[in-house]
């Protein structure tokens, strides 16, 4: 979108090389994030992240919107210091169990890591099942 434009709805059409179970991650994590409405339409903070995308100005455009995204699944807990275990049973408690919940744990993970939040040494140095 950053080398043509955003378009007005986020649909098939536009994401047409990707398979359907990406696309609709994709579609998924947008919405998550508050980037597009149920219906796909596009809001003005998907167009500032595209604009940043790749610039110094990335880690400052999409850092309140992945915490807020995040916030009532995080709750209260106390990142800084947090343990696996304690991450892993905020993501529980909103029904999300097994393989989807590593998924989940391991993308929020990266997600907080790239926009700059502090996260406990416990859930970043934690030995990953293989």
């Amino acid at each position: 979108m950053k080398e043509t434009t955003v378009p007005d709805r986020i649909d098939g059409s536009v994401l047409k090389t990707y398979s359907g179970s990406t696309a609709a991650t994709i579609s998924g994590a947008l919405r998550f994030f508050g980037l597009i409405e149920e219906n796909g339409t596009t809001n003005p903070a998907l167009t500032g992240l595209v604009d940043a995308h790749g610039t110094a100005m990335w880690e400052d455009s999409f850092k309140p919107i992945a915490v807020k995204a995040y916030a009532s699944i995080v709750k209260d807990l106390k990142l800084e210091n947090a343990t696996p275990a304690m991450l892993a049973e905020k993501f529980r408690e909103t029904g999300v169990d097994g393989e989807m919940l590593d998924k989940c744990v391991r993308f929020y993970e990266s997600v907080m890591t790239s926009v700059g939040v502090k996260l406990s040494p416990h859930i970043l140095n934690k030995t990953r099942s293989k």
